[in-house]
């Protein structure tokens, strides 16, 4: 029966796994996990309300994308003492979410249903944790 893993066979597979570590380490990402649970609707009712949205940051390229209910789209960044995440969709309406210093959260949205003249918009309160 012959010998598949050889020791040179074995070294090149250490090397070539240690290699690949080595590249997934300098990919960073800065993750935030958002709750909003308090929601002020257009007609300044405020309601009890549960949505998450996930923000995944590329530190290296400054591309980051937001992940909510209605899938993942891509969302520009605003940093200075507070970080904000922009996010222009196809209506031409922009949502934005702002993280305070304090991980304390506001996020505010435009929808609109195509064809009509119906449109909501809300602010949604909650808190963000940088995983």
């Amino acid at each position: 029966m012959p010998n598949f893993f050889s020791k040179k066979s074995l070294q090149i597979t250490i090397i070539t796994l240690g290699v690949a570590l080595s590249f997934s380490a300098l990919s960073n990402t800065i993750e935030y996990q958002c709750s909003f649970n308090k929601t002020v609707n257009y007609k300044g009712e405020v309601l009890e309300s549960y949505s998450d949205i996930r923000f995944v940051e590329d530190v290296y390229t400054g591309e980051a994308v937001m992940i909510g209910n209605n899938g993942m789209s891509n969302v520009s960044i605003n940093e200075g003492r507070l970080k904000t995440y922009i996010e222009a969709n196809d209506s031409g309406a922009i949502s934005t979410t702002t993280i305070l210093e304090n991980g304390k959260a506001i996020h505010y949205r435009v929808s609109s249903l195509p064809g009509t003249d119906l449109h909501y918009s809300a602010m949604l309160y909650g808190q963000c944790d940088k995983k």
